[in-house]
């Protein structure tokens, strides 16, 4: 397949140098207005580890998804199995505990909840929409860590 043709079916910028490729994206701010857009949804989640007699109590750092106004998060399973105490950090800083209230640990899925209303939760997409070889973007660590 030629370079063009390649580009053409990427919809991306494809450009050829001696035996050197390079792809880049038509809509450079793709990914950056993703991110704004779904920042709000983004939490932080802190626990300390539980421990046995062997070892001591620590703390665990990850990340979730708000996926329900409510205050429904949904995070990795082995993010919080082991926590024994959850805390939720929103994109303001705010703290708020949390509990498990779905774990699948098959999936490495879990929800959690916080005594929270009026969140701003993720527009999930729909299974029918997804089409492997797609681009896809993981977001991570949230913003109000970065401060």
């Amino acid at each position: 397949m030629d370079v063009e043709a390649l580009s053409s079916l990427l919809s991306y910028n494809v450009k050829q140098t001696n035996n050197t490729i390079s792809i880049t994206n038509n809509n450079n701010d793709l990914i950056p207005d993703i991110v704004k857009a779904i920042g709000p949804t983004v939490v932080g989640i802190i626990g300390n580890t539980k421990s046995d007699k062997s070892t001591a109590e620590g703390l665990a750092l990850g990340t979730g998804v708000i996926i329900k106004s409510g205050g429904e998060i949904l995070t990795n399973a082995h993010v919080v199995k082991d926590m024994s105490r959850i805390v939720v950090v929103l994109t303001d800083g705010s703290g708020y505990d949390a509990r498990i209230k779905y774990i699948d640990e098959a999936s490495d899925l879990a929800v959690i909840k916080i005594d929270k209303i009026l969140l701003t939760a993720a527009k999930l997409g729909k299974l029918q929409n997804i089409i492997i070889g797609k681009t896809a973007i993981a977001i991570g660590t949230p913003m109000s860590f970065q401060k």
